[in-house]
């Protein structure tokens, strides 16, 4: 089965910068994840024309040029970027694990909670199935 590839090669590069940043002390790569999901629903959201975009705009993600690119993190940038082309391209159970109306995130450097709106109080439970293994 075929899909279009909604994604450059320097979005995944750019996600792979972000993800060590926002999420690489965190241990469950399902949360790793989630901020890297965060993204692609904002893009889909009007919220910037590509991945990169809507990683680099001011005051949104912990984009800094310098950081290096790691295997691992690169490796899950690609994934749920792939996971995001298939899902847009009308694939069915790609593995997504973060429901289209999380917008936002915080952390404590443990884990990151996922919520809806900038000030809403609940936070994501992780229901929907993962396909890592954590």
């Amino acid at each position: 089965k075929t899909y279009t590839t909604y994604y450059t090669e320097s979005d995944v590069v750019t996600l792979a910068k972000v993800l060590y940043r926002e999420a690489g002390g965190i241990p469950s790569k399902t949360e790793q994840a989630c901020v890297a999901w965060v993204a692609c629903n904002r893009v889909d959201a009007g919220w910037g024309s590509s991945v990169t975009a809507v990683l680099t705009a001011p005051n949104q993600f912990a984009y800094y040029s310098g950081t290096p690119v790691y295997d691992n993190m690169y490796s899950l940038a690609k994934d749920v970027l792939t996971r995001w082309s298939k899902e847009k391209s009308g694939w069915k159970d790609v593995g997504r694990v973060l429901p289209k109306s999380y917008l936002y995130f915080h952390g404590d450097g443990r884990h990151n909670y996922f919520r809806q709106g900038y000030n809403s109080s609940g936070y994501w439970d992780y229901s929907l199935p993962s396909p890592y293994a954590n």
